[in-house]
């Protein structure tokens, strides 16, 4: 409870930021801020030796799909930070940005196309303006201070947009005017 906990959940891979949170957390001087990575991938190792050496990084082992949704609403932020090494990153708009905003967290994203476009349209967290450690640091203290009842309230108007039930009736709508 007296700890602002930053979550990045999925594949612990290259291109998804992890070092540079790592960086950042390495140097963090935001007491009480502590970063959570649950998940698995190449990069898992790194985070692991990370966690032992800095008493706020913290590695978790992913969880089943059922129980994802009661993990991740416990945290404060969600971070989602990929880089810019592609178009596939530079348009992506990850199905882990739409858990995030299920549980009810706020994100803190990288300063990609999709991804900012939907932060900054619906306000529901921060965009950093330099994917890098000092970057994410600039973000994070913006995040904090952000009104966390403006942000619940936002986050919910979202929800109701950006859920399957919703989402379906898109898709077969699309789906019946191609016949």
């Amino acid at each position: 409870n007296e700890k602002t906990i930053f979550l990045y959940q999925g594949g612990l891979d290259d291109g998804r930021g992890i070092e540079i949170l790592l960086d950042a957390f390495k140097t963090m001087e935001i007491g009480g801020s502590v970063i959570v990575f649950m998940g698995y991938g190449p990069l898992e190792n790194l985070i692991k030796n990370a966690s032992d050496k800095y008493k706020n990084i913290f590695f978790h082992k992913a969880v089943s799909p059922n129980l994802l949704l009661e993990y991740t609403s416990s945290a404060d932020f969600g971070l989602l930070f990929y880089e810019n090494t592609c178009l596939n990153h530079y348009y992506c708009s990850p199905n882990k940005m739409f858990e995030y905003l299920m549980a009810e967290i706020p994100v803190i994203v990288s300063n990609l196309y999709e991804m900012k476009k939907l932060v900054e349209k619906n306000n529901i967290g921060i965009v950093a303006q330099k994917n890098t450690p000092n970057g994410l640091k600039k973000a994070i203290k913006k995040a904090v201070l952000l009104d966390k009842v403006e942000l619940k309230e936002n986050i919910h108007k979202v929800k109701k947009i950006y859920n399957w039930e919703e989402q379906e009736k898109v898709l077969l709508k699309i789906y019946t005017e191609i016949e």
